[in-house]
């Protein structure tokens, strides 16, 4: 399926719309995010943001040129495996969802 599909986005998106997919993480996603981009540089363009905490634990949550992102297609993985991270990993995806509005 995710041949087909990836198939489909290269024969058809790509040489006509020029369509690029950013691909986003959370801290502990960087090397399934950059394994995406690897499959397809010319599809998949490698997002970054900065994850750091306020001092009272707060995500401090800097996504790097988030002008760039409006209107595009994104993807943001994420693991909800370590608790710890989850409330910044959500945080992130909210304020990509703010972008879009």
């Amino acid at each position: 399926m995710l041949e087909e599909t990836q198939s489909i986005l290269r024969t058809s998106l790509i040489p006509k719309t020029g369509l690029k997919i950013y691909v986003f993480n959370g801290p502990t996603s960087e090397k399934l995010a950059q394994s995406i981009v690897n499959e397809d540089p010319k599809l998949f363009v490698k997002g970054s943001i900065s994850w750091g905490k306020f001092e009272d634990g707060f995500p401090n949550i800097f996504i790097e040129g988030v002008k760039s992102i409006v209107g595009k297609h994104v993807i943001f993985v994420v693991s909800f495996l370590n608790h710890m991270e989850l409330l910044s990993q959500l945080s992130g995806n909210f304020l990509i969802y703010l972008y879009f509005q």
